[in-house]
């Protein structure tokens, strides 16, 4: 795997993050945080992280994945920095790629960063009003999850027989626009009946 020469050996953290990822261990995954990080993700930020891992755990990792690690300068502005607050800096920038299936890749970046001589992830803090913005979105995402049955129920069986088989072929965004153009609702609804009609991730 690429390294660059000022990260040292990555690999082992790699290894116990696809363990954690494929165990879908919400505290496996808490103990590859760095410390401060893990304190914030104890507090407020708990149900926010939580959703995140359990999210990326959905699929399981089919083969050994890939990855890259590269330095972040030390002037390089922090990611959503106007959103969170950075316990410590990161001074790292992991990117693994897993493979899901056929044709399908996820990808995972990662701001790592040296504690005790170990690889830690750093997870910056949500600011309050971040936090209120992501809590607003997280009920309306419910409501919308409330109306896939219904609307999984609607779809005659030829739309719902090309639908699942363009997913197979790994067509998602062809399979997403043959359920709008059959049912008139628009990409987000789509998207969430599509993948729980082919039991895909949500």
């Amino acid at each position: 795997m690429p390294v660059s020469a000022q990260a040292p050996d990555v690999g082992g953290f790699v290894s116990e993050l696809v363990a954690a990822v494929t165990s879908t261990s919400v505290a496996r995954r808490q103990a590859l945080l760095h410390s401060t990080s893990a304190r914030c993700m104890a507090g407020d930020a708990a149900p926010l992280y939580e959703q995140m891992v359990t999210r990326q755990a959905r699929e399981p990792v089919l083969a050994n994945p890939r990855w890259s690690i590269k330095p972040i300068a030390a002037d390089t502005p922090l990611m959503f920095a106007d959103k969170v607050d950075y316990p410590v800096r990161p001074t790292h920038m992991l990117q693994i790629d897993f493979e899901r299936g056929a044709n399908r890749i996820t990808t995972m970046l990662l701001q790592l960063v040296q504690e005790g001589g170990q690889w830690r992830e750093v997870m910056p803090c949500p600011k309050p009003e971040t936090l209120v913005e992501a809590r607003a979105a997280a009920q309306e995402r419910s409501k919308r999850e409330a109306r896939v049955p219904e609307l999984i129920a609607k779809i005659a069986p030829d739309v719902r027989e090309r639908i699942r088989k363009l997913y197979r072929d790994g067509r998602r965004i062809e399979a997403y626009r043959e359920y709008e153009r059959a049912s008139g609702e628009d990409l987000t609804a789509a998207r969430a009946v599509v993948e729980k009609l082919a039991g895909g991730p949500r």
